[in-house]
């Protein structure tokens, strides 16, 4: 039961739109802050998901994070200045490439994370 509240709040975290708020930031002030936030949370809330074995909530985290981003995106639809400032890729297209981003830094972690990064301590020299 402890397990499931822990996961439920990790994906309560990952719920944030991540991907908009940073999208928003830089189109707002221009700022890349918006991104490195996003980062630097995705990979703690990684590293939390993997080192306490709640791998299903990582990817129901992240796809949630990119649903909610993308609803929040369609909210800019009538911001024509928005739609531009992506180019070429406008909208809803940037909004699932900064999510598929977002992922590579998560992956490393994971590597890192369960061991793989390492190298393997077992091996023998033969």
């Amino acid at each position: 039961m402890k397990k499931q509240i822990i996961g439920i709040i990790i994906v309560m975290i990952y719920a944030f739109p991540f991907a908009y708020y940073a999208m928003h930031t830089d189109f707002t002030s221009g700022l890349v802050t918006g991104y490195g936030i996003m980062i630097a949370s995705s990979l703690v809330l990684a590293y939390l998901c993997i080192r306490f074995s709640y791998t299903p909530y990582l990817i129901i985290g992240n796809i949630l994070t990119v649903a909610v981003s993308l609803y929040f995106k369609s909210g800019m639809v009538d911001d024509p200045a928005w739609e531009g400032y992506f180019k070429p890729l406008w909208g809803s297209r940037m909004v699932l490439v900064v999510g598929v981003l977002n992922l590579i830094p998560q992956f490393i972690v994971v590597w890192v994370t369960t061991g793989k990064g390492r190298g393997n301590k077992h091996e023998t020299l033969v």
